[in-house]
């Protein structure tokens, strides 16, 4: 891989997408009828990539946030929902390019239908559902008060509920139902969206998400492959009497994880970090290294045949560095069989 990075030598380094090993880890898991979530911003800038693969393995649509994605023309006629938090113009801009916004409170329902109606055509809508015990919230915030309401609104349609958190007990699960039942009883299969763990009513499908964990940045079984590399310039420090310093010009305030420690690789000699500063990382190597600066000092991936992994940053969630790394850091994505490497 080193021999096709032509980096820009003005940036504190660079990111590195491994598309082949991506499309393995997608191939692990099985991701048919599954969403795919947009709110990750490394998500979000591959997706237009990988949109006809993930089509081709069965994906149904995706699930975004208030950022999301403006390339609607290339996911046109795909299944899009939107979930909450967002305010009024984002919903009203999410109605125009034809996502599924999940609605939380009367205001909002009045504006989709509002909405809907000034483009003369139906809107697909989720009801949103902040807590289990939908009696505590009676306001116009609340899951009741809005289920009863809704019906009444031209132009609306309702297709699924929304959980900001998953239920704790079947009795919770048994209120969402009856109310659905006696509100909405011309639906007789729903959509929940929202919930990866505890008890889910009989009656609705839940549908599944797949997140940036095929990326291999978080702990998963089956193991993901990381896919991501990170790389920096390194630049001669000083000489010790332990071996040889080298500084790189990323920090914690650049999204490095001021306490982590991972072995470092740094133009083919192993060394380890010994101080993460706002703005400068400082590493140890047994010797200099046979290169010329500046160095390509590799804090995950590959450098020549040795392999940095998820495991050496602990149980760590690499996803949240890796997107505070990309704010700053130019994004290449490596593609099989290409000498040239593709920005993201």
């Amino acid at each position: 891989m080193e021999q096709i990075i032509k980096p820009p030598w003005d940036s504190p380094g660079i990111l590195i997408l491994d598309a082949p090993a991506l499309l393995s880890n997608i191939d692990r898991v099985d991701i048919a009828d599954s969403l795919i979530d947009l709110r990750s911003p490394i998500m979000t800038a591959i997706a237009p990539r990988f949109f006809a693969e993930f089509l081709r393995r069965g994906i149904s649509g995706f699930i975004t946030g208030s950022q999301f994605p403006r390339w609607t023309e290339s996911i046109s006629g795909f299944p899009g929902y939107l979930a909450p938090p967002y305010d009024s113009s984002v919903l009203r801009e999410a109605i125009r390019n034809s996502l599924i916004p999940a609605i939380g409170h009367i205001g909002e329902a009045i504006l989709a239908s509002n909405e809907a109606q000034a483009l003369k055509r139906h809107q697909k809508i989720l009801l949103r559902v902040r807590g289990g015990n939908l009696d505590l919230d009676s306001g116009p915030t609340g899951f009741l008060p809005l289920v009863e309401r809704i019906h009444s609104l031209p132009m609306l349609e309702v297709v699924g509920i929304y959980l900001d958190e998953p239920f704790k007990t079947r009795l919770q699960c048994d209120q969402l139902s009856r109310a659905v039942s006696r509100h909405l009883p011309e639906v007789r299969s729903m959509l929940i969206l929202g919930a990866e763990t505890g008890p889910l009513p009989l009656r609705f499908k839940h549908q599944k998400t797949i997140s940036d964990h095929i990326l291999g940045l978080v702990q998963h079984e089956p193991p993901m492959i990381s896919t991501v590399s990170i790389k920096l310039w390194g630049y001669p420090l000083s000489e010790t009497e332990k071996g040889f310093l080298v500084t790189a010009d990323a920090g914690w305030r650049d999204g490095l994880f001021l306490k982590a420690r991972p072995t470092v690789r740094v133009s083919g000699e192993t060394g380890k970090i010994i101080d993460i500063s706002e703005r400068r990382i400082v590493m140890e190597i047994p010797k200099r290294p046979a290169f010329p600066s500046p160095y390509i000092v590799t804090l995950l991936g590959n450098d020549f045949d040795y392999i940095i992994g998820l495991q050496e940053w602990g149980e760590k969630n690499l996803s949240q560095m890796v997107e505070a790394l990309k704010e700053r850091l130019p994004s290449y994505m490596r593609i099989e069989n290409s000498i040239e490497m593709e920005s993201f």
